[in-house]
């Protein structure tokens, strides 16, 4: 797999090149202009307000005003990103309030619990979408991205299958209105570092092309690992009169360490060195992803769009993995090797909208309805998890007593099992947009959703691994959503809502149950947003969501544990407080309790897995200058706070809370006619030990778990040219 890596990536790096030395600039207006974004985010514009977006597109699927929409819409936009030195999904959302890490399966998957809630559906995290779609690659955040935005609340409405928290939309850029050519080379203290490029011309008036290439080879900050990365994303856009054409690609090829971190001891992490891994070098990740999404976009009339939208995506991966199955109070463990060979995970969307605006007496409508289709498929051809070896002890550890195996029979394997999975979704809707005079808006709409889910397991350790568990259950569902808005001044907006969310319980387990009642769950909203001209924004926002039939797992055997709750009080604030600086600012207390379980009492009143009630964070940015005269000093740094969370539905342990603050400094500098930037970034800056997250699971009674480990300081060093 990695064979082709170097010889892809010069031929990348020559196309660009060639590419660069043969395009004429482009300094007529055209349609292409009026429909792409900016050239440079980072240009001399005395007015911009850069920390403060004010339109968003994944409340309502159309380009909207965030003060019009009748729910909390969070965006994070491209110059936040590029400030902070985000790498990461997780980087990016700690900008957002209400957001924190889930089960991110070894640090190699996004994994996010908005408002208490997230988990994986269909082997990807229910909640991310990647330009409004759902995506089931591993990872959706890297130099493709322009902006995230997260819709709070449930969104089942417009996205169909999704937790009531929110969803995560990670936004691709687009090709630009003009002809720039960016390279970047990063080098970061824990070793190695990666180089990208970034290439956009318009091809003629109408039509416009972009390619991104990335290739990052790294040391793992651990005591063995590396991280081998190797990505390429084109993309084409094209506008014409009333026809619009959008297609963009993205193909990554990854080998990265599986980590899954530390255990807990009586109560607590196991008190070692946080580099000190236990498991063997072997423990990798490996596979190929890809993701593909076309739009067009035809106006039929001025006031009636038609838009039909198809997206792919497809992953397939290998890992090898070892987990401690029990673990002595002098340090001895046992360990088992589990794996999967050939992990196939593929979804195809195609979904068809129409857009109308009209008016009926003195109200203004925008109306969109439409079809979707969703077919998910999932495949893990061969699952093992190995017979328990001893012989290793965390606090002098030998590494070696395990060998990657080679061999797979049913002597050596605890569990050796095939699981297929498919998945259909099918929906109309229909959504109203109501503009009452200046003041009122009221948002109307309702989704009819059907799904079927076809789920089995073989066990390849009998002679003849016939099904041994099939799960097969249909479901349907009419999710209505009601949204009000009074803006009793244009910078003040006062708004609340109602909506609903659907999500079918899938899962394969030894006891042989199911199916399961789909999880559902209902939300009431009420808050106020601030928008000062030339100034910052606000929101402000009260929940509670009730969530029913809710899917857990203990001890290999999977239940639905009844009705849990969310509610809390969320703040986020983001702009420009003068000409020199900016703000991004979030708190959140979130309330979560279990309040139905039919199987135990042990979890009613205890708090859900991975919730904390009290979460801050607080970044500044101070920029003065301009790069053309005498060039740009950017300064800034802040720090998240993140309560104790619970790691287990009893609440028996709690990770620590913590604070964990970065920093960073960057130059701009005119070399001639490019545009030059030197960017020094220092995360974690007090090299503060931290745990972001966990995985439960008890593994006696005084240990447990997979318990995340948030990395070290980090210096990461970046030098770019533009032009």
């Amino acid at each position: 797999m990695r064979n082709h890596q170097n010889v892809l990536m010069l031929a990348v790096m020559v196309a660009l090149a060639s590419m660069t030395a043969v395009a004429e600039e482009q300094t007529a207006h055209s349609k292409l202009a009026d429909e792409l974004p900016e050239v440079n985010v980072q240009a001399d514009a005395p007015n911009e307000i850069r920390y403060k977006p004010k339109r968003a597109s994944t409340a309502t699927k159309t380009d909207a005003d965030i003060m019009d929409i009748p729910q909390v819409v969070n965006v994070v936009p491209q110059q936040v990103l590029i400030d902070q030195q985000a790498r990461s999904l997780d980087d990016a959302i700690k900008n957002v309030s209400g957001i924190t890490m889930g089960n991110n399966f070894g640090h190699t998957a996004d994994s996010l619990f908005v408002r208490g809630f997230g988990g994986s559906f269909f082997g990807a995290s229910s909640g991310i979408l990647r330009d409004g779609l759902r995506s089931q690659t591993s990872r959706n955040f890297s130099i493709t991205t322009e902006r995230v935005e997260v819709l709070k609340g449930p969104s089942s409405l417009l996205y169909g299958i999704q937790d009531p928290g929110g969803v995560v939309n990670v936004i691709s850029k687009k090709p630009l209105s003009e002809q720039r050519t960016e390279i970047n080379l990063l080098a970061n203290s824990f070793g190695g570092g990666s180089g990208w490029v970034d290439f956009s011309t318009p091809l003629n008036d109408e039509a416009g092309f972009r390619i991104l290439a990335e290739h990052e080879g790294s040391d793992y900050w651990r005591n063995f690992g590396q991280t081998k990365r190797t990505l390429v994303a084109p993309s084409f856009a094209w506008a014409g009169d009333k026809l619009r054409v959008n297609v963009n690609y993205e193909y990554l090829d990854f080998e990265v360490p599986f980590d899954r971190g530390t255990v807990f001891l009586n109560g607590k992490p196991l008190d070692v060195p946080d580099s000190r891994r236990f498991g063997e070098r072997f423990e990798v990740m490996e596979g190929i992803s890809q993701y593909a999404q076309g739009k067009v976009e035809y106006d039929l009339t001025q006031k009636v769009t038609l838009r039909g939208s198809v997206a792919w995506s497809n992953e397939i991966n290998s890992d090898r993995r070892v987990m401690i199955a029990s673990l002595a109070a002098n340090g001895d463990a046992t360990r088992t090797v589990q794996g999967v060979d050939d992990r196939e995970r593929d979804n195809l969307y195609a979904s068809f909208d129409v857009l109308s605006k009209f008016d009926i007496a003195s109200t203004k409508h925008e109306v969109l309805a439409g079809f979707d289709f969703e077919k998910l498929d999932a495949k893990d051809p061969s699952f093992f998890r190995l017979n328990t070896v001893g012989g290793f002890n965390v606090y002098n550890p030998q590494y070696g007593v395990i060998q990657e195996p080679t061999t797979i029979t049913a002597a050596n394997t605890f569990a050796w099992q095939r699981s297929d999975t498919d998945v259909e979704n099918k929906s109309v809707f229909l959504q109203d947009t109501i503009h009452f005079g200046e003041q009122w808006i009221a948002l109307l709409g309702g989704r009819y959703q059907e799904s079927e889910q076809f789920a089995s397991q073989r066990d390849l350790r009998l002679a003849n691994p016939v099904k041994v568990i099939t799960n097969d259950s249909k479901s349907d569902v009419f999710l209505p959503r009601v949204g009000l808005v009074y803006r009793p001044q244009t910078w003040l907006s006062l708004f609340t809502n109602y909506s609903e969310s659907f999500k079918p319980n899938i899962s394969v387990d030894g006891a042989a149950q199911g199916p399961f009642d789909p999880e559902e769950g209902v939300i009431y909203e009420a808050g106020a947003k601030l928008d000062l001209a030339n100034g910052v924004s606000a929101t402000a926002a009260v929940f509670n969501i009730i969530k029913e039939n809710v899917l857990v797992t203990e001890g290999g055997v999977s239940r639905t544990a009844g009705e849990v709750r969310s509610r809390g009080l969320e703040i986020d604030v983001a702009g420009k407080l003068s000409d020199h600086w900016d703000v991004i600012s979030t708190y959140a207390y979130t309330d979560t309790e279990t309040l139905k379980d039919a199987a135990t009492a042990n979890t009613v009143g205890k708090r859900l897995v991975n919730s904390p009630k009290n979460m801050a964070s607080l970044y500044l940015n101070y920029r003065t200058g301009t790069p053309s005269v005498g060039g740009r000093w950017t300064l800034g740094g802040g720090a998240r706070y993140v309560g104790e969370r619970p790691v287990d539905s009893v609440n028996r342990y709690f990770l620590d809370a913590y604070t964990v603050a970065d920093a960073y400094a960057a130059y701009q500098w005119l070399a001639g006619s490019h545009l030059a930037t030197v960017r020094l970034n220092v995360k974690n800056l007090f090299d503060k030990t931290y745990y972001p997250g966990a995985n439960g699971g008890v593994i006696n009674s005084t240990g447990g778990g997979s318990i995340f480990l948030g990395e070290p300081r980090q210096v990461l060093l970046q030098a770019g040219v533009e032009f």
